[in-house]
């Protein structure tokens, strides 16, 4: 699997070992690590939907689970909490690799290419990642371009949710990347204290 491509499928490692590179942009390659039996290649290139960070050659004899992306992403969607806990799981296991900061920060070029655009290959939305009280992957999905103010089919945006349940690490994050305050959803409510009653 090779550098800056979106893979089609992903791999699932069931005998010998895979080797992880990276190669910067000065032309020299760095291994990063080793993938042994059980390990996943390719999940960031198929969740996240962006070019594969990193390479991937066979070190050893190896036997591959190879699962179609497409195929995977349609099992998904019929799950309406998975597409959440599997990219929090991926996001812990990069930031646990000390992975994260290197390779999946946005850039301002892909962040305004993603706002407003961003293609999705799991269906997340904010207002289930709230409700699991989840403000390090919220942060992420805001860092990489969703959109703050995206309403559900009540017309509640994720900031009602965070505030209707007590969620301050997500109604601050959420003001943080300019969610409206003022809108209502199709009651006609706000759910949030209005700036003339607020308390000094």
């Amino acid at each position: 699997m090779l550098q800056n491509e979106i893979p089609k499928y992903l791999y699932i490692i069931a005998a010998g070992e895979v080797e992880m590179s990276y190669t910067c942009p000065y032309g020299y390659s760095v291994i990063i690590g080793t993938c042994a039996k059980g390990d996943v290649c390719g999940d960031i290139g198929v969740l996240l939907h962006r070019l594969q960070p990193f390479e991937f050659r066979t070190r050893t004899s190896c036997t591959l689970l190879r699962l179609d992306a497409k195929t995977f992403l349609d099992i998904v969607r019929d799950f309406v909490e998975d597409p959440s806990i599997i990219l929090s799981n991926l996001l812990k296991h990069l930031k646990d690799q000390d992975l994260m900061k290197e390779y999946l920060t946005v850039t301002d070029d892909e962040g305004k290419l993603r706002r407003g655009r961003m293609k999705r290959p799991l269906p997340l939305s904010l207002h289930n990642i709230i409700s699991r009280d989840d403000d390090s992957l919220l942060y992420q999905l805001l860092a990489w371009g969703f959109d703050p103010n995206e309403s559900n089919k009540n017309g509640e945006t994720a900031l009602h949710i965070a505030a209707s349940t007590g969620s301050v690490p997500c109604v601050v994050l959420l003001l943080k990347y300019r969610a409206n305050p003022y809108i209502r959803d199709n009651r006609g409510l706000k759910r949030l204290v209005p700036r003339n009653t607020r308390r000094h």
